[in-house]
């Protein structure tokens, strides 16, 4: 049964993925984006206009590829591919995780956002065999992520409002939602953070969560930079438990300093992980540590061992 399921996830998102290609090939032109997805950029437009004008977060409904019911901010740039799409534009990394995830995997959603993999792991996680953990920290999402995640009625999901980093305690945030992009908010400082508000949010290593949970089989980290804090404070579950890690790679001019990036995979490198790229059909293949030193754009790696 969980293999036919996976079949026809992949099958839909192939024929999701044309139609969302044309419109990433729009580029900047927000006229032609606009008449490519018709009705639904007017809902966009509304957030926008409620947010700019009255203050107001209006929420949407939507649906996932697969038909789930989850709720977005049209004004957030981040909502806009799921509005548009009913998917995410990491077809790589989504057919991955359809084809990897297990019954009883324990899959920690890293930077959970407004959750769309956590969601998606629901799917393949059993319920009564595995586990799902989602850390996001920035409050109003974070309400977001609960209404959507509907822990009411998947009893093994787990949601923190937490940031998870090298330290336990209170950190600054950069909360970039204020500028309609709420993925770009993080712990680490970047020049287009330069307008965006500031809070304090409270964080958490890994290895200190797992002292009162179940270690992660498989986590995917996604937190603008910040890779390299979560990793360090989770040396004791990397070398103790070696989870399969997929893990955003933020290209030289997203980063005050690459070194962030290149400590990250190092650290990974050190405790015996391989590297892989993620093709087109959800598939790896292994890659050299020296394509890190040096990178532009934004990618997805997994890392295993």
């Amino acid at each position: 049964m969980l293999e036919n399921k996976r079949e026809l996830f992949l099958n839909l998102i192939v024929d999701i993925e044309p139609r969302l290609k044309k419109y990433l090939s729009y580029g900047s032109n927000k006229v032609k984006k606009a008449l490519f997805v018709k009705h639904k950029a007017l809902v966009k437009v509304w957030g926008k206009m409620l947010k700019k004008f009255f203050g107001i977060d209006f929420k949407y409904k939507t649906k996932t590829f697969w038909g789930r019911e989850i709720c977005v901010l049209p004004f957030d740039r981040n909502a806009n591919i799921p509005l548009f799409f009913s998917s995410l534009p990491e077809f790589e990394t989504i057919k991955f995780l359809v084809k990897r995830l297990k019954e009883n995997d324990i899959f920690y959603d890293i930077g959970a956002n407004l959750c769309f993999y956590t969601i998606l792991a629901q799917e393949f996680i059993n319920q009564e065999k595995g586990e799902i953990h989602a850390f996001e920290p920035l409050p109003e999402i974070f309400s977001l992520l609960c209404e959507n995640a509907k822990v009411h009625y998947f009893k093994n999901t787990f949601l923190n409002n937490l940031a998870v980093s090298d330290k336990i305690g209170e950190a600054e945030f950069y909360n970039k939602t204020t500028l309609s992009h709420s993925g770009g908010n993080s712990l680490i400082f970047r020049k287009e953070l330069d307008s965006a508000g500031k809070i304090k949010v409270k964080t958490i290593t890994l290895d200190e969560y797992i002292k009162t949970h179940k270690p992660p089989t498989i986590m995917k980290i996604d937190i603008e930079g910040a890779e390299y804090l979560a990793l360090k404070g989770a040396e004791n579950l990397l070398k103790t438990y070696s989870p399969i890690i997929i893990m955003e790679t933020l290209g030289d001019e997203f980063l005050p300093d690459p070194s962030l990036r290149r400590n990250a995979v190092a650290l990974l490198k050190e405790f015996g992980y391989r590297a892989y790229n993620i093709l087109s059909d959800g598939e790896i293949e292994e890659v050299d540590y020296n394509v890190f030193h040096t990178m532009k754009g934004v990618s997805n790696y997994v890392f295993s061992k």
